[in-house]
């Protein structure tokens, strides 16, 4: 006899639907799991069988071949423990044919039979929705994330015999009292703990300037200067001053959240990711690995912030590591023979003192570094992570006299204002939720230039004076393009392209090519 369910896997940030096939025949007692299945997959028996004994079903005396459809995708973690146990029961008879039909089934099972949470319930009511199931069957303590997925039915259970009662009659279960906001809120609130303003950072209005163009255009931006300048501040600012999450990123980013195994408010949270790995984080906490795979810190700040403080402070094979996904916006990772890709489309925000000590360009006087210990430095600031920074601006240290002057168009809501704009403005012009002048492909750069004749002859003389790189010539041409979204200029005008052509000055001096 056979019995089917419908379960669901993750691989990457996405959900994968499972069709959970248990074949009852004669033979020695014996369950064989197939399709590819991890390790935790396999342990499953050992956690089925007890489960429907203590819950009060029969574990059939037959050999069993439970078989995980499409075989040929790596199945990776407990979550198919539920849809397995239905299959079992469906198989032996103690569930009726098509019970399971239009019904996905997720979560693990304890011992004696409770249905346990699990991480990455919404990407697996996602998959369910496309595929056109009608109802998913979850853990209790995953119903409130579920919920926010529109499309399916959640049938929240906390054991076992709750889960068949709903397959055999359709009886829903109590859904189970939130300890916050309701359970299935469509939009639930953006936090409302204090934040900095961006006024609190005073006599530095440059660098709130290069911020904004950052932020407008979703650019890197490396800030440089010696130690108790607002360095950090700023950088703690960035993500207050974005917009807000869209429908279709909050949901991507709420997966995300979910597959990482996050509380239930910051999977519910609007706020934009604002992620602060330690100076000590691998490649593979930054970029995601391990087994199985989980994503890394430049996943987790999808559609936000990735704040790195004291840069130079981290490991030169991390720094390295970050090119990649700066410029394409995913990470692509090979485990177990299987190709696994996490979106990694953020918004670098890095600070570095000048050199070791903080002292060098600012108190030549008091600085302690040696020719060689600079020179290594700078190097250890400079590659190819550097090169796809699009603006470096300098924090240097300013007179007691400038900051007392706190500027009215310097505060958060007033810099999220005109961020606002701009990228209304850069939606518009590419026909795309999100998308900014930072995401313009190599091929489309030029276009943007097209119609000021004067900015490009003065950037062409740019390029020919300091020796561009043609990756330089187009990070000057996007952020020009966001400067004039930022006035609301229609074209690019000379005073757009100087703006952008002083982002490529360093604490090295000169212009970086």
């Amino acid at each position: 006899m056979l019995g089917r369910a419908w379960g669901c896997a993750v691989k990457g940030v996405a959900g994968l639907m499972v069709a959970v096939e248990c074949d009852h025949h004669r033979g020695l007692p014996c369950v064989e799991i197939v399709g590819l299945p991890d390790a935790s997959v396999r342990e499953a028996t050992s956690r089925i069988r007890p489960a429907l004994r203590n819950a009060g079903f029969q574990f059939p005396l037959a050999r069993l071949t439970i078989n995980l459809s499409p075989a040929w995708q790596h199945k990776l973690g407990v979550g198919l423990d539920l849809p397995m146990a239905v299959s079992v029961l469906a198989a032996s008879g103690q569930l009726p044919a098509g019970a399971t039909e239009r019904c996905a089934l997720v979560g693990e099972l304890a011992l004696d039979g409770r249905v346990m949470p699990v991480k990455g319930v919404i990407p697996a009511c996602i998959a369910a929705a496309s595929a056109g199931l009608s109802h998913v069957v979850v853990p209790a303590a995953n119903c409130r994330e579920a919920c926010l997925v529109p499309g399916v039915t959640v049938v929240p259970v906390a054991d076992l015999v709750q889960a068949v009662r709903f397959l055999r009659s359709g009886q829903m279960p109590r859904l189970p009292e939130p300890a916050g906001p309701g359970a299935g809120d469509p939009a639930p609130e953006a936090s409302t703990e204090p934040m900095l303003d961006v006024a609190h950072v005073l006599g530095q209005d440059a660098a709130v300037r290069a911020m904004e163009v950052a932020i407008a255009g979703g650019h890197h931006v490396l800030l440089v200067g010696p130690p108790g300048t607002g360095k950090t501040m700023l950088a703690s600012c960035a993500a207050d001053v974005m917009p807000p999450l869209s429908d279709s990123e909050w949901l991507a980013t709420a997966s995300i959240r979910s597959i990482a195994g996050e509380d239930v408010a910051s999977v519910c949270s609007r706020r934009r990711p604002f992620r602060q790995p330690n100076h000590t984080t691998t490649v593979a906490g930054m970029l995601g690995g391990g087994v199985p795979p989980v994503p890394g810190e430049v996943t987790l700040a999808h559609t936000g912030i990735l704040f790195l403080d004291e840069l130079a402070q981290f490991a030169p094979a991390v720094i390295r590591s970050l090119a990649e996904p700066m410029e394409k916006r995913v990470v692509r990772l090979m485990r177990a023979g299987s190709a696994v890709s996490y979106p990694a489309d953020f918004i670098m925000v890095a600070c570095a003192n000048p050199c070791p000590c903080g002292m060098h360009g600012y108190r030549p006087e008091e600085c302690t570094c040696s020719p060689s210990t600079l020179a290594s430095y700078r190097r250890r600031l400079g590659g190819p992570t550097a090169d796809r920074i699009d603006i470096r601006v300098e924090v240097p240290r300013r007179e007691s006299a400038r900051l007392t002057v706190v500027s009215a168009s310097r505060t958060t809501e007033a810099v999220r204002r005109r961020i606002e704009s701009a990228r209304a403005i850069q939606a518009e012009r590419y026909g795309r939720e999100g998308a900014t002048n930072s995401h313009v492909a190599p091929g489309q750069v030029r276009r943007l230039l097209s119609s000021g004749r004067h900015a490009a002859a003065l950037l062409s003389s740019a390029v020919d004076r300091f020796g561009m790189s043609v990756r330089a010539y187009h990070s000057m041409i996007k952020v020009a393009r966001t400067i004039a979204d930022l006035d609301g200029s229609s074209e690019i005008r000379e005073e757009h392209v100087l703006e952008a052509l002083g982002y490529r000055a360093t604490f090295f001096g000169g212009v970086e090519r």
